[in-house]
């Protein structure tokens, strides 16, 4: 999984004024660290997104573990609403 986000100059700017997160990704928030690559603004080019999506491909394992990882924090029931309230606890932090 390669995360994407490109919008306008002036809403980008804004929201860096606005928001102050670490990452957008759900799963990076939720992990409070780098699990998926996420290319914002001037980094989502072609190349640099060829390039992690080769990355994805050759670390899938590693993918696949931090991923198992994230299950286990989210859990199997009720996973939507403990996702919803580590955002809302990150987001007051």
């Amino acid at each position: 999984q390669v995360v994407c986000y490109k919008g306008s100059a002036v809403s980008f700017a804004i929201a860096k004024r606005v928001v102050n997160i670490k990452y957008i990704s759900l799963v990076n928030l939720i992990m409070d660290q780098k699990i998926v690559t996420e290319l914002i603004q001037d980094d989502f080019t072609v190349e640099n997104l060829r390039l992690e999506l080769i990355r994805a491909v050759e670390n899938q394992e590693i993918i696949k573990k931090n991923y198992e990882i994230l299950r286990g924090v989210l859990g199997n029931e009720g996973a939507s609403k403990r996702a919803a309230a580590l955002m809302v606890q990150y987001l007051k932090e």
